[in-house]
């Protein structure tokens, strides 16, 4: 009872908020001097700490709607809880559920609150169950209330991406037919390019690099 009363009231009243993660501290001189026992070490070291560093900013670039987000359970978009989950994943926010647990705890002290027990024992009684709900029942419910959005979520982007493959599978060809070449612009993986013929068939497929981060650094430009 006190179960499907958590549940039920973090549904209801839960509110889904989301805190940017303060970035890492760099590590301290001794604790890289502990680390490093080379010029190789330090530099593979330094390497792994900006490639960290590269991805952070994307990460936090991608999720920059989110940084300090907050919305009821029930009114949360689909997306934006998979963008949420994405964030959180790369360690960029994390994400809680605030709820009202009145109505847990009421559940529990009904079931487990004797009628006519009053004094110390009462007390006592009173307080554990504030602390299972707090430290058990609590936890629980929000772990059931981001399982079910991250259910919905899914179920949704599935729907979505067949509805978005059949209208592209059942778009009637182009008119007149004329050969046609696609870009899928990137650039950290590089440009994605296609072409083919009128009639649909691959013509050529390829990857670019407008800007290399070797050429930038070296002064170059274009590639």
């Amino acid at each position: 009872e006190a179960r499907e009363a958590a549940r039920r009231a973090c549904w209801r009243t839960g509110r889904l908020t989301a805190k940017e993660v303060p970035e890492p501290k760099p590590a301290t001189a001794k604790a890289k001097a502990a680390g490093d026992d080379g010029k190789g070490r330090r530099g593979e070291g330094a390497n792994a700490a900006a490639a960290a560093a590269r991805s952070r900013a994307r990460a936090r670039d991608a999720a920059r709607d989110y940084l300090a987000f907050e919305r009821d359970v029930q009114r949360i978009q689909p997306h934006q809880y998979l963008a949420l989950c994405r964030a959180e994943t790369a360690g960029v926010v994390r994400v809680s559920v605030e709820w009202d647990d009145t109505p847990a705890v009421d559940a529990a002290r009904r079931a487990l609150v004797r009628k006519g027990l009053r004094g110390e024992k009462a007390a006592e009684v009173e307080v554990a169950v504030k602390d299972g709900v707090k430290r058990l029942l609590r936890p629980a419910a929000e772990r059931e209330t981001r399982a079910r959005l991250r259910d919905d979520a899914i179920r949704r982007a599935v729907r979505d991406f067949g509805a978005n493959v059949a209208a592209l599978i059942l778009a009637p060809p182009m008119r007149p037919a004329a050969p046609v070449v696609g870009l899928d612009p990137a650039h950290r993986t590089g440009c994605k390019i296609a072409a083919v013929s009128a009639t649909g068939a691959v013509l050529a497929a390829a990857v670019v690099h407008p800007r290399r981060e070797d050429s930038d650094a070296a002064g170059g430009g274009e590639a």
